[in-house]
């Protein structure tokens, strides 16, 4: 929570020169409007064009650098105690330093995200599939209607069905075609989709009785689980492939992290002397 403005700032940095940029640009378009001057600040336009286009080719290269650089934002303000620019100096110099390295590093955590997130969603999709078979026996049709809508196999894009062979089976396809399918593909994304999508309201609509609306409500509350292991995942992928990078560009250990002085320590670096005086007192 300290380092949240910095965070924020050095994501929104670069979007911002960027903006500013084509303000800059915009103002002086304008000014060829003015009548009486706007022929001759066209001439000038012209002229000077090179300095505009050599600025439009600077920020085309920070927008592309910046996406890679995202992976390597926050790691490099966590691990390295650095502000805003520094933490932005350091992505972009590895990505321009290593961008083959940073590639092959972004290639294997991404199959391996994918790997580890799609048997997660299976585990998860299999603990609300077997307990909705289950109490939907015991309950009746009253719940076994809205099965569709209690299942988190449906919002991560699984099929499961009663037959365990089967689930096995889906569950196999499924983390293959998240694997091997598109890059925004997987139950994260899915997740994802279904809420921005306003179906969490449709779901309580579909249950039709408190009952189902508690289901639903827990329903969603696994599906947070999922999602903040998500968050945390791939949170320490990035800080592993920081940790990676920085130590093929500038030799540093992976174990060396920066970690702040706590305030007692702060004290008695200050007032070393009244610290002493207390230590030779007698108990």
């Amino acid at each position: 929570l300290k380092k949240l403005s910095t965070s924020i700032w050095t994501l929104l940095t670069p979007i911002i020169a960027v903006v500013g940029f084509g303000i800059a640009l915009l103002v002086i378009g304008f000014i060829a409007r003015v009548p009486g001057v706007g022929h001759v600040w066209y001439v000038i336009i012209g002229i000077l064009y090179i300095l505009a286009l050599l600025g439009g080719l600077f920020f085309a290269v920070t927008l592309i650098v910046y996406i890679p650089g995202l992976v390597l934002f926050q790691p490099a303000i966590g691990a390295e105690g650095n502000d805003s620019f520094d933490a932005i100096s350091r992505a972009y110099s590895f990505v321009f330093g290593r961008p083959w390295r940073l590639a092959f590093y972004g290639i294997v955590s991404a199959i391996y995200a994918k790997v580890v997130l799609s048997v997660v969603a299976v585990i998860f999709a299999w603990s609300g599939k077997i307990t909705n078979i289950f109490l939907a026996e015991g309950v009746g049709d009253k719940m076994a209607d809205k099965l569709r809508f209690l299942d988190l196999g449906a919002i991560f894009g699984m099929a499961t069905t009663t037959e365990p062979t089967a689930n096995v089976a889906n569950a196999a396809a499924y983390v293959h075609g998240t694997v091997f399918g598109a890059p925004l593909s997987g139950p994260l994304f899915n997740a994802g989709r279904h809420i921005l999508g306003g179906n969490v309201y449709e779901s309580f609509k579909a249950a039709g009785h408190p009952g189902g609306w508690f289901i639903v409500f827990w329903q969603y509350i696994l599906l947070a689980i999922f999602m903040s292991f998500a968050i945390s995942l791939l949170y320490s992928i990035f800080t592993q492939v920081y940790f990676l990078m920085r130590k093929a560009c500038d030799g540093t250990p992976m174990e060396e992290v920066y970690i702040e002085t706590p305030e007692e320590e702060e004290y008695a670096a200050e007032f070393p002397e009244k610290e002493a005086e207390k230590a030779e007192k007698p108990a």
